[in-house]
């Protein structure tokens, strides 16, 4: 995910990205009590490539475990770094 935040980073307005993606999950998950809970969508699944890594074949990730997004995470994922970068545009702008 950290390539595909850094690729994002450096494109101006139009990031074409082509990944596999997982099912959707949601539902809502106990957060530091019974009653408290917190809505949660988008996730990553871990894929398991070991044997396909230990083997060097070049189908396989970069690591022997690998994450897939699912639709609603990946642009989650990509908008992460983007949008502490597009306040300090903002706000370097306002101070000229």
């Amino acid at each position: 995910m950290l390539c595909l935040r850094n690729v994002s980073h450096l494109t101006g307005e139009v990031c074409v990205i082509e990944t596999q993606v997982v099912d959707e999950v949601e539902g809502y998950a106990e957060w530091g009590a019974r009653e408290w809970t917190r809505p949660y969508h988008g996730v990553l699944a871990l894929i398991d490539e070991s044997a396909e890594y230990h083997n060097q074949n070049t189908e396989a990730g970069a690591t022997p475990l690998a994450t897939c997004p699912s639709p609603v995470a990946l642009p989650c994922h990509v908008e992460a770094r983007r949008i502490p970068a597009e306040r300090d545009r903002r706000a370097s702008a306002r101070s000229l």
